[in-house]
């Protein structure tokens, strides 16, 4: 992150995804200060019967933050455990084999 959230505050930072990619990516990424403890939050624009727009979301407590080693630690054991299973080759493999295609179409 960034910022310091001063966590003795009791505040929010409410910050625009620039970079959503998928429908369902949130509008909007947040960061919340309560008696010390921080909290997260994504926030998607939604709207009423009415035509009003409004926000929605969903808060996660701190032991259930996602970070990138997490991400990256389980999309390695995905990858070691379909190579084990047969479903594709390791990388190495696949890259020296497109290298021999790609000589032979000459």
């Amino acid at each position: 992150m960034p910022f310091q959230i001063d966590k003795t505050q009791n505040c929010i930072f409410v910050f625009r995804n620039t970079s959503r990619v998928k429908e369902h990516s949130p509008d909007y990424n947040c960061f919340i200060a309560i008696d010390g403890v921080e909290y997260r939050a994504k926030l998607w624009n939604q709207v009423d019967k009415f035509g009003k727009i409004f926000c929605s979301g969903k808060v996660k407590r701190p032991e259930e933050f996602y970070t990138r080693e997490d991400m990256r630690a389980e999309a390695k054991a995905a990858y070691k455990k379909r190579i084990a299973e047969g479903d594709i080759e390791p990388k190495s493999t696949r890259s020296r084999r497109r290298k021999i295609t790609e000589q032979g179409d000459d």
